[in-house]
């Protein structure tokens, strides 16, 4: 199946629209006028269920620190709507000819869809149809390598067209004890010229909460952004590590050490060590970024703030003012267990404030206009901490752009930024390099 964005988007235009309006009519068909005893009784109860459902579902997520953006009103009305086509299909059943009971049968299952339609929209992970069924039907998004391990190396076996190879990979924690999921490797062309690896900057990429590595390369674009910087310069690119930082799904690690997993060592020991012993990355410091979208963004600053001596460049995207899963006080005890000197570890601000002046750290802040006055929550973030940042002698820039706290914002953000992540990697240690244009 081919992408069609304009026809068959799922983010916006015609089909969701006409989805939830499908959706709409058969709720209001399956419940009906019926008789004054159904409308007062059985049906006000489905409806009060509903509402009920919806409210408790937005009270519950403002509580659980998931989002510092409080979601779409139209996804409670969504999940409400659910709810409400549960209860007529359990409590109207009895009352309802074949005709209505197949509608209420299909009415749930289609509120669903409309719930998760707009939670997508907001997130924007599955843009198009095409996208969809390649999600669905688990399309890979790396060739098999031979034989396992790196490819083979050499001219004859670079990949063709000027683009990088992604691989499958498996980056064990012995050490840290974190298990991730399955995690890739982009390869530039430049990588498999000569009888031994080539300098190349590494990136690691973090994505969002709830995502999983492939997600950068499915939704944010990463691999077709660094193919396009390869054909510009003869194959020569970053490597790209495209990381898992929960595990399984719904483990909200935030990239520290806690309770949920050590993944802070996992990601600055082994990760980085397996990708210098396996692929020839190189050790330096000025040669590894970090960049993220969302928690993703937050792990970039905090991965490079407490470690500036393994990660001399970030790009954060729409990140948080710190890990957090909600308040201080919340996430002190969800995130770290109750250990305060753990929060302190973490936090950036208080890392900052104490820490001595760096020697050789930049920052790009990406956050986007949306909000009160133009200023959202992550800009308010990406503001705060680019001052304190710089108080440290961090060179750092905010760049504030059109759009909302979606990927494609972030894939935007880091096709932007990922020549000067390159070319500050690239340039002599102490070479000034020019921030990217803005947003």
């Amino acid at each position: 199946m081919s992408d069609n964005a304009s026809v068959f988007s799922l983010l916006s235009g015609w089909l969701p629209i006409t989805v939830q309006l499908a959706a709409t009519a058969v709720l209001v068909a399956a419940a009906g006028w019926r008789t004054r005893r159904w409308r007062t009784g059985r049906g006000l109860l489905a409806l009060a269920l509903g509402v009920a459902a919806g409210v408790a579902g937005a009270v519950v997520f403002a509580s659980s620190g998931w989002a510092t953006e409080p979601a779409p009103l139209l996804l409670w009305i969504w999940v409400g709507a659910a709810a409400t086509a549960a209860a007529v299909m359990v409590l109207g059943w009895s009352s309802a000819g074949w005709g209505r009971r197949v509608l209420s049968v299909a009415a749930p299952p289609l509120c669903v869809l409309c719930a998760a339609l707009v939670l997508n929209g907001w997130v924007g992970l599955v843009p198009t149809v095409a996208a969809a069924y390649r999600l669905a039907t688990d399309a890979p998004v790396a060739e098999p390598v031979p034989g396992g391990g790196p490819p083979a190396r050499g001219s004859m076996n670079a990949p063709s067209a000027g683009a990088g190879q992604v691989m499958a990979v498996t980056i064990p924690g012995a050490r840290s004890g974190f298990t991730p999921r399955e995690q890739y490797v982009y390869l530039p062309p430049a990588w498999f010229d000569g009888p031994s690896p080539p300098q190349l900057p590494v990136i690691m990429m973090v994505g969002a909460e709830f995502s999983a590595a492939p997600d950068w390369i499915r939704a944010g674009d990463a691999v077709a952004t660094a193919d396009a910087y390869t054909r510009g310069h003869h194959g020569y690119g970053p490597i790209l590590v495209f990381i898992d930082a929960a595990g399984r799904v719904g483990n909200d690690t935030e990239c520290v050490d806690g309770p949920h997993g050590r993944v802070a060592d996992y990601l600055t020991r082994e990760v980085r060590a397996w990708l210098i012993a396996r692929f020839g990355a190189p050790p330096e410091p000025r040669w590894w970024s970090v960049a993220g979208w969302s928690m993703g963004g937050t792990c970039a600053v905090d991965l490079a703030v407490t470690h500036p001596e393994l990660f001399a460049t970030f790009e954060d995207i729409s990140g948080d003012l710190g890990p957090n899963t909600g308040t201080v006080a919340q996430t002190i005890t969800r995130l770290y267990g109750g250990d305060r000197g753990a929060w302190a570890r973490f936090d950036p601000l208080t890392v900052l404030a104490g820490h001595p002046r760096f020697r050789d750290s930049a920052g790009l802040f990406d956050a986007t206009t949306a909000g009160s006055g133009g200023v959202g929550a992550d800009l308010a973030a990406a503001r705060e901490l680019c001052d304190s940042a710089a108080r440290d002698a961090i060179s750092c820039t905010v760049r504030a752009g059109p759009g909302h706290h979606t990927w494609q914002f972030a894939a935007h953000a880091f096709a932007t930024a990922l020549p000067w992540l390159v070319e500050r990697s690239s340039a002599p240690a102490g070479t000034p390099v020019p921030p990217p244009a803005p947003l």
